[in-house]
């Protein structure tokens, strides 16, 4: 994990996470960039890649999704990035008080 987007970026060639805001995850896994935020509001989730972007439930299932590059009729992606991210995602965001928590998000306990 980085502490900040300037260390994150500093870094370009080791992969690892860090946290924009309190309900992102900004992400590199195999050199490749991808982001995932979770509404509260509407409890949905905006999965961020280089080819895609995607809004998924709070049970992984597909809401909408756009291209943001050509796909191939029929050509799968990778969710395992998306899967990692989440695991470490909703730890976060379910546990804020937590060290860890506080020590990625740059909070205080309360």
């Amino acid at each position: 994990f980085f502490f900040s987007e300037a260390s994150y970026q500093q870094f370009r060639d080791y992969d690892g996470f860090y946290f924009p805001d309190p309900h992102t995850l900004k992400g590199r896994i195999n050199g490749e960039e991808y982001l995932l935020s979770y509404n509260p509001q509407q409890q949905v989730y905006l999965w961020q890649t280089s080819r895609v972007e995607i809004l998924i439930d709070e049970q992984h299932r597909l809401i909408s999704g756009m291209e943001r590059t050509h796909l191939t009729n029929g050509e799968l992606l990778e969710m395992k990035p998306y899967y990692i991210m989440r695991v470490l995602l909703e730890g976060i965001i379910h546990d804020p008080k937590a060290y860890s928590s506080v020590m990625l998000r740059g909070g205080e306990i309360e």
